[in-house]
C-alpha cells in the first residue's frame, strides 16, 4: 500500500504529476526509459483527473461483433483453393505448388506491407484502417468472380494478392481493438474472440468449399461450383464493408481500462513521429524476441498442416474431398472453443507463460497422435488426434496478442503485435515449401517428422522465455496511485518533497 503525508490543496497537482511519475518509476525500475517520452508534469496534472476515470461502454460488443465479421470475411479467401487442391489442379491444369502460392501470397504480402501499414494505422487509426482492409477485401473478391475460366488462374491470384493486401490491415488489430473497447477482466476473452473471426473464417471455407465444388468430370460444372463460390464471398464482404462503415467506430470517449488511462495520459503512444523509435523499443526487448522466434515456429506447422491437409488426407484416403473439409472445420472449430477456454482461465489466473508452455508441449504430443493416425489408416482416430492437434495450436493464438502486449507494454499494441505476425508470415511459406518438398520425395512421414521437430524447438523457446507482465503491473500501479490513504500530521505545511512513500506491492 502506498501511504503519505497530508499535502496542501494548492500542492495537489503536483502531488498527481509527480506521484505518478514516482509509482511508475518505482513499479517499474526494469524499464523506466520507456516512460520517458510520457508527458510533462504540467500536461499529466491537466488530463491526470479526466484520464484516470475509465469506463467500459455496451457497445463494445457491437464493434467486437463487426471486427469479427470483417475477419472472418477476409480469411475465408487464405485456404479456399488449397483445401480442394486436386479439384483446382484440374480446373486450371497447374501443379499442386501453384495452388499453394494461393495462400503463400497472403503470407508474401503480409511481410511486404506490414511496415507501411502499421504506418498508416499510426496516422488514420482504428477505424479507417478497417475500412480500407474491408475496401481492398471487396475488390479482391469481386475479381475472382471474373476468374471462372480454365484460362484465368492468374486472374484468380490477382484477386488473392489484392486479398491479402487486407491482412496487414487485420492481424494486427484485436490487442488494438479489445485495448481500446473492453476492461482489464475481458481482455482475453475479447481478443480471443477477434480471433475467432480467424479461426471461423477459415473453417466456414473448409466445411463450405468441397460442398460447393465437387470433384465433377465435366469442367464446365466444375466452374458453375466456382461462379456460386465467388458470388457468395463478394455479396458477403459487400454487406460486411457497408456494415463497418456506418456502425464501427474508432473508441468510446472514457478509457475502459487503467493501463489505456495511461496510454492516453501518453500521448496514446501512437504519434507517427514515435513509430520508428518505438519499433526500435520492441525489437531491443530480449523477451519480445524469443517469443517472436518461438511463436513463428508454433504458428507456421499449424499453417503448414492447414494447406497440406488435403495432399495428407488424401495420401491415405483416396476420392475424400468431402472428408478433407470436414476434418478442416472440425479442427478449427474446436480450436475456437479452446481458444475461448484458455482466454477464460488466463483473464482469471494471468499465468501467461504456464499456460503458453503448456499448449506447445501438448502440441507435440496431438502431432505424434495425428501422424500414427493417418499411418494406421483409421478415420476416426484421424479425426480425433486432429482435433486435439488443431484445438492446441489454434488456442496458442491467444497467447500470441495477449503476451505481445504484456511484454512490450506501453508500446501500441498494433505494432508489437503487428511485428510479431512477421515471425509467423517468414517461418510460414519456409515451412509449407520445405514439407512439402519432403512429402514430395519421402513421403508424409518426413513432413510429419519437420512438423513435431519445429514444435519441440518451439516448446523449447517458449520455456526458456522469461515472463514480463508489464501491462499488468502497470494497471495495478494506477489502482494504488488513486487509492492513496492519507494519514493527517501536525505539520500540515509539509510539502511534496518532505512526503514520506512506501511502495508496497
Amino acid at each position: 500500500m502506498v501511504i503519505s503525508k497530508s499535502v496542501n490543496d494548492t500542492d495537489t497537482e503536483e502531488l498527481n504529476s509527480k506521484g505518478l511519475n514516482f509509482v511508475l518509476k518505482t513499479s517499474f525500475p526494469k524499464f523506466e526509459t520507456e516512460f520517458q517520452h510520457m508527458a510533462g508534469a504540467e500536461q499529466i496534472s491537466k488530463h491526470i483527473q479526466n484520464v484516470l476515470e475509465v469506463k467500459v461502454f455496451k457497445k463494445r460488443w457491437l464493434q467486437l461483433a463487426l471486427f469479427f465479421l470483417y475477419s472472418a470475411s477476409i480469411h475465408i479467401h487464405v485456404y479456399q483453393y488449397t483445401i480442394i487442391s486436386n479439384i483446382i489442379c484440374k480446373y486450371y491444369n497447374v501443379s499442386t505448388l501453384a495452388v499453394e502460392w494461393t495462400s503463400i501470397i497472403f503470407m508474401v504480402m503480409y511481410l511486404i506491407l506490414i511496415i507501411p501499414c502499421s504506418y498508416l494505422i499510426n496516422r488514420i487509426g482504428l477505424r479507417w484502417s478497417i475500412l480500407t482492409g474491408a475496401t481492398v477485401t471487396c475488390l479482391g473478391a469481386w475479381i475472382k468472380v471474373f476468374s471462372v475460366s480454365p484460362d484465368r488462374f492468374v486472374v484468380t491470384l490477382i484477386g488473392q494478392a489484392i486479398i491479402a493486401v487486407s491482412q496487414p490491415f487485420t492481424q494486427p488489430l484485436p490487442g488494438l481493438l479489445t485495448a481500446r473497447w473492453f476492461g482489464p477482466e475481458q481482455t482475453a476473452l475479447a481478443t480471443t474472440i477477434a480471433c475467432c473471426g480467424i479461426t471461423v473464417g477459415l473453417s466456414v471455407s473448409h466445411s463450405m468449399t468441397p460442398m460447393i465444388v465437387q470433384n465433377r468430370d465435366g469442367i464446365d460444372e466444375i466452374g458453375q461450383d466456382l461462379s456460386i463460390l465467388f458470388w457468395s464471398s463478394a455479396a458477403s464482404s459487400t454487406v460486411i464493408g457497408v456494415a463497418l462503415l456506418f456502425l464501427f467506430r474508432d473508441g468510446p470517449r472514457l478509457p475502459p481500462s487503467a493501463s489505456r488511462a495511461l496510454q492516453i495520459v501518453n500521448g496514446d503512444a501512437a504519434k507517427t513521429e514515435d513509430y520508428l523509435p518505438s519499433i526500435k523499443r520492441i525489437l531491443s526487448n530480449k523477451n519480445y524476441l524469443v517469443l517472436w522466434n518461438s511463436d513463428g515456429i508454433i504458428m507456421s506447422v499449424l499453417n503448414a498442416i492447414t494447406a497440406m491437409l488435403n495432399p495428407l488426407y488424401l495420401a491415405h484416403f483416396s476420392n475424400c474431398e468431402k472428408e478433407v473439409g470436414k476434418l478442416g472445420f472440425s479442427i478449427v472449430i474446436t480450436g475456437t472453443v479452446g481458444s475461448l477456454t484458455v482466454a477464460l482461465v488466463l483473464d482469471r489466473i494471468k499465468k501467461f507463460r504456464e499456460i503458453a508452455f503448456s499448449l506447445c508441449s501438448l502440441s507435440i504430443l496431438g502431432e505424434i497422435l495425428f501422424a500414427v493416425s493417418l499411418f494406421v489408416e483409421i478415420k476416426w482416430m484421424v479425426f480425433v488426434s486432429g482435433i486435439m492437434l488443431g484445438g492446441i495450436l489454434v488456442s496458442y493464438t491467444t497467447m500470441d496478442y495477449e503476451l505481445s502486449a504484456e511484454a512490450t507494454y506501453p508500446e501500441p499494441e498494433h505494432i508489437a503485435t503487428g511485428l510479431l505476425f512477421v515471425s509467423v508470415n517468414v517461418y510460414s511459406p519456409l515451412v509449407i515449401l520445405i514439407a512439402g518438398s519432403l512429402m514430395e520425395v519421402y513421403g508424409d512421414k518426413a513432413a510429419h517428422a519437420c512438423f513435431i521437430s519445429l514444435l519441440i524447438l518451439g516448446t523449447i523457446l517458449t520455456g526458456v522465455n522469461k515472463s514480463e507482465l508489464r501491462r499488468q503491473k502497470a494497471a495495478e500501479c494506477v489502482v494504488n496511485y488513486k487509492t492513496v490513504p492519507q494519514k493527517v500530521f501536525t505539520q500540515p505545511s509539509q510539502t511534496f518533497d518532505e512526503t514520506v512513500w512506501n511502495f508496497d506491492p
